[in-house]
């Protein structure tokens, strides 16, 4: 009995095959919902319309909203796909796999941290702002004066050394990475607050297309997820436009089959 499910025509769909010898990927797009057809907007050869034809373990990926369906070919006349959709497909990782790409970040909007920065000042600078009595000689004003020096002194030293060793995240480099189409997790040297605001660089293939997209954080925990890196942090896409989610499906299900080829 075929499912019963909402698409309209002109939705963008995947047609996919996770067979370790056949496996595929086809972008075709809605024409018909009823029954459901499909015009394939790949380019196809007779050997792809026989893979087609004779898909076992079929999917239809709706990678904008995020799921996907078993389903069986009906029927195929040219590039003209009839579907029959089984079931819900319900594997949990179906759109997620943990893979190494370049990556790079920095912090666009920081949440308020709880006990964090105030608006205080940063202590004396002279001895006139420490406020003495006139009971204090001149001679204890001087030592005074002499240990609030050494205190900035130190205190600017300290600043250096925290610069100096500052690891700047807006250099891409290879990460591990736990990617899917709603978001991704990855190894940050800093902890950062639920809720705030990074823009994250991603390279998953041609170093000349990256996706740069603007992602929430989630949560930010000691795990140490990948074995690199002080924290694990799981943020959510915020604004990944159509095209950038189709290639980052495409690019999971990609790395999916190879991963099950080589097993």
């Amino acid at each position: 009995m075929e499912t019963k499910v909402m698409f309209y025509r002109g939705d963008d769909l995947l047609l996919v095959s996770q067979g370790r010898e056949a496996g595929f990927e086809y972008a075709a797009r809605v024409t018909k919902t009823k029954p459901l057809t499909v015009q394939v907007t790949s380019i196809l050869d007779e050997s792809g319309l026989a893979k087609l034809q004779k898909a076992e373990n079929l999917l239809v990926a709706y990678a904008t909203k995020g799921y996907a369906y078993k389903a069986k070919v009906a029927q195929i006349e040219g590039d003209s796909v009839v579907l029959s959709l089984i079931e819900r497909h319900e594997g949990r990782d179906f759109f997620r796999v943990d893979t190494v790409i370049t990556t790079s970040y920095e912090v666009v909007r920081e949440m308020p941290r709880a006990g964090g920065k105030t608006d205080k000042p940063n202590g004396p600078k002279t001895v006139d702002d420490l406020d003495l009595d006139d009971s204090v000689s001149q001679g204890e004003r001087r030592i005074a004066a002499l240990m609030l020096n050494l205190y900035h002194e130190v205190k600017m030293l300290r600043e250096q050394v925290v610069e100096r060793n500052k690891i700047d995240t807006r250099q891409l480099a290879p990460k591990l990475v736990s990617l899917s189409a709603s978001g991704v997790r990855f190894a940050t040297p800093y902890e950062h607050q639920r809720g705030d605001v990074l823009r994250l660089t991603m390279v998953l293939e041609d170093p000349n297309k990256p996706i740069n997209i603007n992602v929430t954080v989630v949560r930010s925990d000691r795990d140490f997820f990948g074995g690199s890196g002080a924290f694990s942090t799981a943020c959510q896409f915020k604004d990944l436009s159509s095209s950038d989610r189709e290639r980052l499906v495409r690019y999971v299900f990609r790395s999916q089959r190879q991963a099950l080829v080589r097993r």
